[in-house]
């Protein structure tokens, strides 16, 4: 097919508009609604346990959708199911916002997951297609840009408005954002190319579905229930069921969810391993992060939360960079460029004592975010490349899963790579004010330095790929 027009035209500059407003609301609400849950939770007087509900449910019914919405939108056609994504997504958000009980918030949450995963499946979709080949990588470059703005700005957005107004305009807020990105979204996000008469697997898109929500709620709640505990294992088996299942029917039947043949392709399988040991890392450093600079470095909450913006502000700059090199030369470079930054971001802050060397922390910091930064646009550039006629969007959803995951289990290594250390050295619980300053630092450091090796992992991964591929059209 023809090239799309040119980046810089107006109407590809408002699609980038309607795609960066997509990620920052679906990022935003993952971040602005932490900092509220103590109040929500004291106003309908329910427990911890039950309020956190609103932001686990949003997460999983958003990350386990997107392989069904993904090849919905190669049926169905991207403008249809991404304009949609935005309706569902404020309808969620208003009754949120509007919601008097516990129970109608956590459902109104799973609504707004929905319109959260058909808007997050396509956007890369989105962008393959409309911009020309030399503008792509750019492209995501700034769609990871509003996305790591939505993330940062998450916390203090939500701070302010529980303090000055209420919890509820935190939702209120998206209602505005949303219609104008939707109604922007029906000028601009083109039609692709439909196919004939093709029959959409639903039972395949249910089998998924439960597959990725049992392995992230383990991964989510493993620890906190217990890895032993009954709800833990039945997930985890019923993960392993579903999953088989799904494997099992997508090799018996012509028109598939996702094509798992894929995965045996070499490059397409080693970009998608390089993407989860990525966003493994990446996730899991900013989940000790916070615990590191305050137990550790003695920082106070408001001068750790500034700290913790360095990474943020890093990627905003390094998206459209890296993005646009890897237009330039090739996504293989910049992609390992990115990862041996990452690597020598967590040996910088594996290196400071319990004060000083602030250099090094702030340095490997900012090495993390254009690490982070500058892999994304251009992974998803090398792995869209391989993406066959006809599933850009399944593929563009399978990619966002595998960072959702690589994300997901991030956060359960790195708990347990710290708390393995620390065990390992004390004899009563864990404990973190209790623990000696030296061991709760020779832990972070083993944690930091685990970050390091799968970054370097995650290079020769990239390597290992072909030096030349064929961009898909």
């Amino acid at each position: 097919m023809d090239d799309p027009p040119a980046s810089g035209t107006p109407s590809n500059r408002l699609l980038l508009l309607t795609v960066g407003i997509a990620v920052f609301m679906t990022s935003l609400d993952i971040t602005i609604v932490n900092i509220s849950l103590p109040t929500i939770s004291l106003e309908f007087g329910v427990s911890t346990a039950t309020i956190s509900w609103v932001i686990m449910g949003y997460l999983l019914v958003m990350c386990s959708f997107l392989p069904a919405f993904g090849k919905l939108g190669d049926l169905k056609g991207y403008h249809r199911i991404f304009s949609t994504g935005y309706l569902v997504f404020v309808a969620g958000s208003f009754l949120c916002g509007i919601s008097g009980s516990a129970a109608m918030l956590i459902g109104s949450r799973l609504l707004q997951g929905v319109g959260a995963s058909m808007l997050s499946a396509l956007t890369t979709a989105i962008v393959m297609i409309a911009l020309p080949r030399a503008a792509r990588g750019k492209g995501l470059g700034i769609v990871a840009m509003f996305a790591s703005l939505g993330i940062a700005l998450g916390p203090a957005i939500g701070g302010f408005i529980t303090t000055y107004l209420t919890w509820h305009w935190i939702f209120f807020i998206n209602v505005p954002v949303g219609i104008a990105g939707f109604f922007i979204a029906l000028r601009t996000v083109p039609k692709n190319s439909l196919p004939g008469r093709q029959k959409f697997d639903y039972a395949g898109a249910v089998l998924i579905f439960f597959a990725i929500l049992g392995i992230l709620f383990v991964l989510n709640q493993g620890q906190a229930l217990g890895w032993t505990s009954f709800p833990v294992v039945l997930s985890l088996l019923g993960a392993f069921v579903f999953a088989a299942l799904f494997i099992r029917r997508e090799r018996s039947i012509p028109y598939r969810v996702f094509n798992i043949g894929l995965f045996r392709v070499r490059d397409y399988a080693l970009s998608n391993l390089a993407t989860l040991m990525v966003m493994l890392v990446f996730s899991g450093a900013l989940f000790l992060l916070p615990f590191y600079l305050e137990y550790v470095r003695g920082l106070p909450p408001d001068i750790a939360g500034l700290v913790l913006t360095i990474p943020s502000g890093a990627i905003f700059l390094a998206g459209p960079l890296f993005g646009a090199l890897s237009d330039r030369i090739g996504p293989r470079i910049p992609s390992a460029a990115s990862a041996v930054a990452l690597a020598l971001g967590f040996i910088a802050i594996a290196r400071p004592g319990v004060t000083g060397d602030d250099a090094l922390l702030y340095g490997g910091l900012v090495l993390i975010g254009l690490g982070v930064g500058g892999f994304i646009p251009s992974n998803s550039v090398q792995v869209m490349a391989l993406a066959p006629e006809g599933e850009v969007g399944s593929v563009s959803s399978m990619l966002l899963t595998i960072r959702n995951l690589g994300s997901t289990l991030g956060v359960a290594v790195f708990e347990a790579v710290l708390a393995g250390v620390v065990l390992a050295g004390i004899t009563g619980p864990f404990v973190a004010d209790a623990i000696p300053p030296g061991l709760l630092l020779d832990a972070f450091r083993v944690a930091f330095l685990f970050g390091g090796f799968t970054s370097v992992l995650a290079f020769i991964t990239v390597m290992a790929t072909r030096k030349k591929r064929k961009f898909a059209a």
